[in-house]
């Protein structure tokens, strides 16, 4: 029976390992360690063991001694790097190295970059990953497989759930729903304010702004300050919104089914916004979130050159209310980004999970 340690640094990767974790504890013994609160939370069900420091990583390795290594990692660019201690551990062990990130490019973080010549397998969700990963020369195996937190998405379906969701949320079908995903973790706070600001600036400047909805990443350390920089500007242009003790009540999914469209920075949730064929802004300001992407050498994300999403790059409000007015009036608009959604982003047609696990236990 195989010895397999996974090791989840964020809470992207939790959601995406949840589903594989029972699979592979059928055929195989598992131990499960987690870095951090949030991922913890995320997968406390399985009764992880948690290492929040380097330090940790040498007596947890050696007392399970495992057969394979599989890592989960998002771009924790501030630490704690647990996953390249555990990842340098099984290297020198000469033991397996199998890893699926979470999302498309976050492998391109320097940290992440330095432990990719050490992966033997990567799980790519999509062409696109794929494509980023061997743009970064990693040389090795890429396993295409889905993402597991990205299967559910395949069971909703829309117009009931939004429905649904917008009676939890007491609004109208006709209202004009908008949903800002926040982006405030601890190394792109002033960036998603800057972003935010700039959102508010443009729907202040409209005569019948949308309702906005806020919904902060999971790793926001204030979530709060959305409703203070909110009210600050709740005098201008009668704007109406939902602040996040609201929209939390609701799964993310629902929220996004609910929307007209999404808006925010650079974020892994316009993708699911895309897969559900709802329209995805996203805003790229040079000294916000274009700056952000600098950092791991992308010039937008999603990629908006091939229509799925849209992207806004200046500083310049008409842009957004622009975008905002043609999403309302022109049907035929709304029509060409659906059809590029569906071009470039398949549905998933098998399950992932059950994909990833038969790629692991099929590891000698």
């Amino acid at each position: 029976m195989h010895k397999i340690l996974i090791v989840v640094d964020a809470p992207g990767p939790a959601d995406s390992i949840k589903p594989v974790i029972p699979l592979l504890r059928e055929k195989a013994e598992v131990l499960l360690v987690t870095v951090k609160d949030s991922p913890y939370e995320i997968l406390k069900e399985f009764n992880p063991t948690r290492c929040d420091g380097e330090e940790g990583a040498d007596a947890i390795y050696h007392s399970f001694n495992p057969d394979i290594l599989f890592v989960t990692t998002s771009s924790l660019v501030l630490g704690p790097f647990v996953v390249p201690a555990f990842t340098r551990l099984a290297h020198e062990d000469h033991k397996p190295i199998i890893c699926f990130q979470d999302y498309w490019a976050n492998h391109r973080n320097l940290n992440n970059f330095e432990m990719m010549k050490y992966w033997d397998v990567v799980l790519a969700q999509d062409e696109l990953a794929k494509k980023f990963l061997e743009e970064d020369c990693y040389s090795k195996k890429i396993v295409i497989t889905g993402n597991p937190a990205l299967d559910i998405l395949r069971t909703i379906d829309v117009p009931t759930t939004r429905a649904r969701a917008r009676r939890e949320l007491a609004i109208s079908d006709s209202d004009f729903l908008l949903t800002y995903i926040g982006r405030g973790t601890p190394q792109s706070i002033a960036e998603d304010e800057i972003t935010f600001k700039y959102i508010l600036e443009a729907l202040g400047e409209m005569p019948e702004p949308p309702l906005l909805a806020i919904r902060p990443h999971p790793r926001d350390e204030n979530p709060s300050k959305y409703s203070v920089i909110a009210r600050e500007f709740g005098d201008r242009g009668n704007l109406k919104f939902l602040f996040p003790e609201i929209t939390k009540k609701i799964a993310i999914n629902d929220l996004v089914a609910s929307s007209d469209a999404v808006i925010g920075m650079d974020s892994t949730s316009h993708i699911h916004a895309i897969y559900l064929r709802i329209p995805a802004i996203c805003v790229l300001l040079p000294d916000a979130g274009a700056k952000r992407l600098e950092k791991v050498r992308l010039t937008d994300f999603p990629p908006n050159e091939v229509g799925a999403s849209i992207g806004i790059y200046k500083n310049n409000p008409q842009d957004l209310i622009d975008t905002i007015e043609r999403l309302r009036s022109d049907s035929d608009y709304r029509a060409s980004l659906r059809s590029a959604q569906e071009k470039h982003f398949p549905l998933p047609r098998i399950s992932s999970a059950e994909n990833i696990s038969q790629i692991i236990l099929g590891i000698k």
